[in-house]
């Protein structure tokens, strides 16, 4: 069964908005140092992923391919509205999941 936190169904549109504020920039910064050296043709699964943000960006930063999982439909359906948006070789590489990482099983993979 999957659970979801109804805070997050209700700002999952909303969210990418945090994205741009300046805190956030400096967050991927951080974020890109510490990790884009590691995700070189990785296969990366993203627990509790919101609208994707990251997601994009580790395939940008070489990772083969991501999953995101996230309890909120509402999440999982802003991470894939953002993702028509991207080149299709970069939008391919990303499979979107509503899911509890607590109950998730095993995702199957190549």
């Amino acid at each position: 069964m999957t659970t979801s936190e109804p805070q997050y169904d209700a700002i999952g549109e909303k969210y990418k908005v945090i994205k741009q504020l300046p805190t956030a920039v400096a967050e991927k910064s951080k974020v890109h140092a510490a990790i884009a050296p590691l995700v070189k043709d990785a296969r990366v699964l993203d627990l509790a992923c919101g609208t994707g943000f990251f997601s994009r960006l580790l395939i940008e930063w070489g990772a083969a391919s991501v999953v995101d999982v996230d309890p909120s439909p509402a999440m999982i359906e802003a991470a894939e509205r953002e993702a028509q948006c991207l080149d299709p070789s970069i939008a391919s590489c990303i499979e979107f999941r509503v899911g509890d990482a607590a109950t998730l099983g095993k995702i199957d993979g190549e």
